[in-house]
């Protein structure tokens, strides 16, 4: 079983723990915002049990019909997340909507922010680890897992803090507006997820990855790459595919060339610490680039080393002499 399938299953059998504690809390309480938190934990459980097919259809080798491999899954049960999040969002407000026009009184709140608070802890705690194993494995999907529940917390801070004022006013018309104000706060994050997913899926550029590649470029250099241009990136899941053009000095054969750029793309993928595919198209200088070329040794330079030119993300980014 991979990190990434385990960070998963845990996400599920907690979620599955941390419902019944949710419900409880409703339960006993009669209230419709801690009914909206566990209407947030069912979608959660759901989301996860997607995900976890989604990492393990992911992690499936490339086939005839996929030469990418299968991670944008990935991207595709986070925009499911987001949709379930939205759904469940719609519902609560209705929900709330009712009990506004047909107030109900509330009972046991004392029990029920127990419960609350003890669910509230263990989804924070569970998604900040998400979060961060998702950053560290490049996973979206596990990420997004982490970032919801994370903001179920914040959510659940939101009901308590709401749920203690209303036993001190009596005002049990509170109950309902917050639960509206957690629909609210859950289309946000609802949102944010279906919009990352969507750039994800467009292959939106990664400034981020393009700034940290520039940076390895110029700490890690190789006289025989002269230039460097027309670079895409692509994400397809956890793996970075780097679609780019490196000028090499005109003399060398085809053979010389590809060697040397193996080795190239293989430091580069160890100094990157990210799994990277790199497709290289080897572009002859021509003798368009003396100037700024560091091979002494050439034997066709028609004029004099004057100096090296950084690279920079516009440089790689935008379409070469040659």
């Amino acid at each position: 079983m991979s990190v990434r399938v385990r960070l998963m299953v845990t996400s599920l059998v907690l979620g599955l723990i941390l419902i019944g504690i949710k419900g409880a809390a409703a339960y006993i309480t009669g209230s419709v915002a801690l009914a909206s938190d566990a209407i947030e934990g069912i979608v959660n459980i759901v989301a996860a049990a997607f995900g976890l097919w989604a990492i393990r259809f992911a992690e499936s080798p490339a086939d005839r019909n996929h030469p990418y491999g299968h991670g944008r899954i990935e991207f595709f049960a986070s925009a499911f997340e987001g949709s379930l999040i939205l759904l469940a969002a719609i519902f609560i407000v209705v929900s709330a909507a009712e009990r506004i026009q047909h107030p109900v009184i509330v009972g046991k709140l004392d029990y029920g922010i127990l419960l609350s608070a003890i669910a509230g802890i263990g989804n924070g705690t569970l998604g900040y680890h998400l979060w961060k194993q998702g950053k560290k494995l490049h996973s979206k999907l596990i990420e997004a897992d982490g970032i919801h529940l994370m903001t179920d917390l914040a959510s659940s801070v939101a009901i308590i803090l709401g749920l203690i004022a209303v036993m001190l006013t009596g005002w049990h018309w509170l109950d309902a507006a917050i639960a509206i104000a957690v629909a609210v706060w859950m289309v946000r994050t609802s949102l944010g997820l279906l919009f990352e997913s969507a750039h994800a899926l467009l292959d939106r550029d990664d400034p981020e990855f393009s700034a940290r590649l520039v940076t390895v470029l110029n700490r890690v250099t190789f006289k025989e790459i002269i230039a460097v241009h027309e670079m895409r990136t692509r994400r397809v899941g956890s793996k970075r595919v780097i679609d780019w053009h490196i000028v090499v000095p005109e003399y060398m054969t085809v053979s010389e060339a590809h060697h040397k750029v193996d080795h190239i793309t293989a430091v580069l993928s160890q100094e990157l610490s990210e799994q990277s595919e790199f497709v290289s198209h080897t572009d002859p200088c021509e003798q368009r680039y003396c100037s700024s070329c560091e091979v002494n040794d050439c034997k066709i330079r028609l004029g004099l080393f004057q100096s090296k030119i950084p690279f920079t993300v516009e440089t790689i980014t935008e379409r070469g002499l040659v």
